[in-house]
């Protein structure tokens, strides 16, 4: 079935519209390149300073922008919650007489489930 598109002056087939379409888009893309460049991107770096690129994105790369190195240090991101300091110290509860259990009381303010001071049991 052969669609035609209808003007005020004449009648061009779709197949004809399509293939003018497609030749003017070949002949507007260029040949070369332009500028002699072979590759797209910045020129290259001397040997020497491409390598210390290299490295430095690498070990970039593999470092994890989440993890702390030292918490200590203040390393962490701002809006990190911290965790709060065990209460005591070593595998065994003093109070409790628990051995492997969780170094801070998460019922500590009556009922309430509360992780580093902030509620958890909605």
């Amino acid at each position: 079935m052969m669609l035609t598109l209808k003007t005020a002056t004449s009648s061009i087939s779709t197949r004809a519209l399509l293939y003018s379409t497609a030749r003017r888009g070949i002949a507007t893309t260029a040949l070369r390149p332009s500028g002699g460049f072979k590759r797209p991107g910045p020129p290259p770096l001397p040997p020497q300073e491409q390598k210390e690129f290299e490295n430095l994105v690498k070990k970039k790369q593999n470092a994890s922008p989440f993890l702390a190195s030292d918490p200590e240090k203040g390393d962490m991101h701002p809006d990190a919650r911290r965790k709060p300091r065990p209460e005591f110290d070593g595998e065994t509860n003093p109070d409790t007489g628990e051995i492997g259990g969780p170094k801070n009381d998460p019922l500590k303010y009556e009922k309430e489930w509360t992780y580093g001071g902030r509620a958890t049991d909605f």
